[in-house]
C-alpha cells in the first residue's frame, strides 16, 4: 500500500470527527468527499502545513516498514 498523504490523512480524521459526522449522518462517500474537499480547500495554511509534516512522517515510517516498495500504478 501507498503511504497517505496530506489529503488522506485530512479525510480520515474529518471522517473520526463526530462533530463533523453528525452534520453528514447518512449522507454517501461521495458527498462527504466533496464536503471534505471544500474545507481542506478553505484550511489554513498552518493546518496544511501540519497535514504535510504528518505525511512525510508517514511516508518515512513507510519508506522503513517497506524499503524495497516501489509504486507501479496498474493499467486497467
Amino acid at each position: 500500500p501507498r503511504p497517505p498523504n496530506s489529503w488522506i490523512l485530512f479525510r480520515a480524521d474529518m471522517l473520526r470527527d463526530p462533530d463533523f459526522r453528525a452534520q453528514y449522518p447518512n449522507a454517501h462517500q461521495h458527498v462527504i468527499s466533496k464536503a471534505l474537499s471544500v474545507l481542506w480547500r478553505n484550511a489554513s495554511k498552518e493546518v496544511k502545513e501540519e497535514y504535510e509534516r504528518r505525511a512525510e512522517g508517514a511516508k518515512l515510517q513507510h519508506m522503513i516498514l517497506h524499503p524495497d516498495y516501489v509504486y507501479r500504478p496498474q493499467r486497467k
